[in-house]
């Protein structure tokens, strides 16, 4: 039952910085906003201290602005971790916010969350990523 809250609290969390996103472009677009959703591919690498997880793009939703650009995502990992009960190379799905940052918006910070159903905890992990394709 405590991981189901945590999962509602996270996805709460993910859709309260879209919405401050949407909010944030409505107030800095004096002129006229205009919004593109979409999708798109990317490789990220992130950790929680412990382990590495490399995450491949999958599905999500993309928020376009002129001045930021945020997805929700799906992320199909593999985790490289000393774990005496596991194998070093696992693979996980992960999910959870990513913002693009720079000129063409093609590097991104990622914020995935995995769930260990082995110990019934979350794992919050941080890391840096670069966009590999972009739909038009």
């Amino acid at each position: 039952m405590q991981s189901i809250r945590t999962f509602v609290k996270i996805i709460d969390l993910s859709l309260v910085f879209l919405l401050c996103t949407i909010i944030i472009g409505n107030i800095s677009a004096q002129e006229s906003t205009k919004f593109e959703w979409g999708f798109e591919g990317q490789i990220s690498a992130t950790t929680d201290s412990k382990g590495v997880f490399v995450n491949f793009g999958g599905p999500g939703l993309k928020l376009k602005t002129k001045f930021i650009n945020v997805s929700l995502n799906m992320m199909p990992s593999l985790r490289f971790q000393e774990d005496g009960t596991k194998p070093f190379v696992t693979p996980i799905l992960g999910g959870g916010p990513q913002l693009y940052f720079l000129k063409k918006k093609k590097l991104i910070l990622s914020f995935p969350a995995y769930y260990y159903s082995s110990t019934q905890k979350w794992v919050f992990t941080t890391g840096l990523g670069y966009v590999i394709t972009t739909s038009k």
